[in-house]
């Protein structure tokens, strides 16, 4: 794999083991991230949503990776675990990079599997 793959998943690594000063290093100013739940332009909005789902995280299993140039496209299980219960969530993730940062990603999952392992609010 290249860079694309490399700075993915050094960036999943940290961010499922909870090493935030390393997986905050791989995320560009300008990043643009789309998922279910988050939206956001620019790397602070992006982490002030990424904080919320961090503590939960207890790793991941890569079930399948293709990368193209500047892009990679990971379908991963991501391990949680909450007061509710722990699982997994199926992942698809396809993120560009560049400069050996992630300047964009779009993850997409099944919404009612996620929502199962979480807390509610009120």
């Amino acid at each position: 794999m290249g860079n694309a793959a490399e700075t993915f998943n050094k960036y999943l690594d940290a961010f499922s083991q909870s090493r935030a000063d390393e997986w905050q290093r791989l995320i560009a100013d300008d990043f643009v991230f789309v998922g279910p739940l988050l939206q956001s332009e620019g790397k602070p909005a992006f982490l002030e949503g990424a904080a919320q789902l961090c503590p939960v995280v207890r790793g991941y299993k890569m079930l399948r990776q293709w990368e193209d140039g500047d892009t990679v496209c990971s379908i991963f299980d991501f391990q949680i675990e909450t007061p509710v219960g722990s699982g997994a969530v199926t992942m698809a993730d396809w993120t560009t990079v560049r400069d050996g940062k992630m300047v964009a990603s779009r993850v997409l999952f099944n919404g009612p599997d996620f929502a199962a392992l979480m807390p509610t609010a009120g």
